[in-house]
Order: C-alpha cells, then structure tokens, then sequence
C-alpha cells in the first residue's frame, strides 16, 4: 500500500463534494501518502481552489512538507495555480518557506 486515501484521490480531483462526504464521515486530515503529501498538498498541485479552501476550513496544515521538504504553497506555485496559492495564503501560509 502506497498510503494514497480516497481523500487524497478526491483531493487530487477536485472532488468537493466527495471530499466533503468523506471528512464529514471521519477521513484523517493530516493523512500523507506514500510521497509524504497530505490532501492539501494534492489540491494545491492541481490547481482545486475549492477543495484547497475546504480543507483549509477544517484545520488542514498549511506548514506540512512532504518527504522532498516541499508545503503545499510550493505545490500550487510549481503548478502555476494562483488562486490556489491566494487560498493557501489568506489562510497564513507562510510565503518565504523554504
């Protein structure tokens, strides 16, 4: 097993409402895969503004690096996905990590 969740497919997909279905049903937040990335990291990769924001909402860990040290701000910004990046931002992502 990879560690790969169905929160972390979800995620990956812009799949609001699935990831919705699947915090409200108890899906670990903070889970990483086997790269080390969390769900926020794989929204913010893929550019999923609004996923990004909903798990941000429920207290998902802008700070979080996968294995390589990369955040998920590193991730929206690889990608060239601003609004991702403004919603990691707004919520005090740290813009100088590193």
């Amino acid at each position: 097993e990879d560690g790969t969740s169905p929160l972390h497919l979800a995620a990956k997909a812009g799949e609001l409402e699935v990831v919705v279905l699947l915090l409200d049903a108890g899906a670990p937040l903070e889970a990483a895969d086997y790269t080390g990335a969390t769900a926020l990291h794989w929204a913010a990769a893929n550019g999923c503004e609004e996923v990004a924001k909903v798990l941000l909402a429920r207290g998902a860990d802008t700070s979080a690096s996968d294995h390589s040290g990369a955040k998920p701000l590193h991730d929206a910004a690889w990608g060239g996905h601003s609004s991702a990046a403004r919603a990691l931002l707004k919520m005090r992502a740290a813009p100088d990590v590193r």
